[in-house]
């Protein structure tokens, strides 16, 4: 299981950005010494990840396609020989899919300022021609709560179909809502291609949640499709610093 969590002193990484607004302040430089930092590499497999995908028509369902595995990379991944990969088919351009996990052993009860950095790649799976749309973009946001995000059933006029959603604001597109940052767009490839891997920040736009009193926060990463496609994503690997927030 590759998954660090540790109490240590100020980590740099040089990042290489997803195609995105945000600024280009190296991930961990906050001018303070993270109290925690939570480290996870997914080529040893999934383990306590949760997984989920909302706001797709549920009369689609069955030909979703949703698949969550370890996965051989792409040629244009120069990494682990096999990653995490998430895929499925979105003939709507409105999915939104997600992997989340409750992280432990921080101070407990205590407001926390949170930066992190994701690393991932992308593919098309559809054959030459076969892609529904001209405007291929997915949107990498990330939260954190003290409370478990959840599925619930969604307002049918919100979406003009029976779908389900999380109960939090995760805003839509490169909207990021109350509840989630925008990290950053991944521009996807042409059919039957992959994108190298590519990392996005919150630098400059920390995220600021309370642990419970066993010293627990949730953490949810998520893609906000807007390509109709068969598409996936391998995850490399997530880096968050915790800065205790004085009260």
């Amino acid at each position: 299981m590759k998954q660090t969590f540790l109490k240590i002193s100020l980590l740099l990484l040089s990042v290489f950005f997803l195609q995105s607004c945000i600024d280009d302040t190296d991930i961990g430089d906050t001018g303070n010494d993270p109290n925690f930092i939570f480290a996870y590499t997914f080529g040893g497999g999934q383990n306590d990840w949760v997984d989920g995908i909302t706001e797709y028509p549920l009369y689609l369902e069955d030909s979703l396609q949703y698949t969550v595995e370890m996965a051989e990379v792409p040629s244009s991944i120069t990494t682990e020989d096999s990653l995490l990969r998430v895929s499925f088919v979105d003939s709507v351009g409105e999915a939104f899919t997600f992997l989340k996990i409750q992280v432990g052993e921080l101070s407990p009860s205590t407001v926390f300022d949170v930066e992190l950095e994701i690393e991932l790649a992308a593919s098309n799976l559809d054959a030459a021609g076969t892609t529904y749309d001209d405007d291929m973009e997915v949107h990498v946001k990330a939260g954190v709560f003290e409370n478990e995000p959840t599925i619930i059933d969604a307002d049918d006029s919100e979406f003009g179909f029976e779908t389900k959603v999380l109960d939090i604001d995760k805003g839509n597109n490169t909207d990021a809502g109350d509840d989630m940052v925008f990290l950053g767009t991944l521009q996807m490839p042409e059919p039957r291609a992959s994108t190298a891997l590519a990392r996005g920040n919150n630098s400059g736009n920390l995220l600021r949640a309370s642990t419970d009193a066993g010293g627990n926060m949730w953490l949810l990463i998520g893609l906000d499709s807007e390509t109709k496609m068969h598409q996936a994503y391998y995850y490399s690997k997530i880096t968050v610093f915790y800065y205790e927030v004085a009260q």
